[in-house]
């Protein structure tokens, strides 16, 4: 999925900021875009670089990251729920739901 060389055309435009800088800002991230990046945290916390990552380690990483957002004050906007879900397992299990501690973008 995706548009072929994307990234490497919109790198000369990128800019990094500071936590700091970012204090106060609003992100809205798609669904792709999240598990994307989800997978790709996983992947670098993964102790075991042969193993690719369980869907299980994709959603820790990625509630840890949104998690981590809002603790430096960069405002998530999703809907009031963000499901993670497995299909074939115990829904207790691994099932996880995140909720954005902030309202929800209309």
């Amino acid at each position: 999925m995706g548009i072929p060389g994307l990234a490497r055309r919109l790198e000369p435009y990128a800019a990094q900021h500071s936590p700091g800088a970012l204090d106060g800002y609003s992100a809205i991230i798609d669904g792709p875009a999240l598990a994307y990046f989800g997978h790709r945290l996983a992947l670098a916390a993964s102790t075991d670089v042969a193993k690719l990552p369980s869907y299980k380690d994709v959603i820790r990483e990625t509630i840890r990251w949104l998690d981590h957002l809002e603790s430096i004050n960069i405002r998530v906007y999703a809907p009031p729920y963000i499901l993670f879900s497995q299909v074939g397992l115990s829904s207790f299990e691994t099932t996880l739901t995140y909720k954005p501690q902030i309202e929800h973008c209309l």
